[in-house]
């Protein structure tokens, strides 16, 4: 499942591959890491001091995309997703998705 989930997130939230990106689970709990997440449109837009925009655009994508996300990691799991948490951290480039589940895997 792991793999999967990984491949995917990776695949919808970055127009360009991360450099590296894993899932593990603990309990009810999924979480995938990714570095070297931002697009090159992002990190252009970064190291010209526009840390807020891009911080901005990555919320508004997470909120939109949310559904699609939950639905997904539902379906390579057979869980309910009651929560889902993403953030990124510009520098360094890393990114976290956390899916809470309503049972354990």
């Amino acid at each position: 499942h792991t793999r999967l989930v990984s491949d995917w997130i990776s695949d919808v939230c970055s127009s360009d591959l991360p450099a590296s990106a894993s899932t593990f689970y603990h309990g009810n709990a999924i979480v995938t890491l990714m570095r070297d997440a931002l697009t090159k449109a992002e990190k252009i837009l970064a190291q010209k001091g526009r840390e807020r925009d891009v911080t901005e655009v990555r919320d508004l994508f997470r909120r939109e995309m949310e559904a699609d996300l939950r639905a997904a990691v539902e379906r390579l799991t057979g869980q309910k997703v009651l929560a889902f948490l993403s953030s990124h951290h510009l520098d360094p480039d890393v990114a976290a998705a956390i899916f809470i589940l309503d049972d354990e895997l």
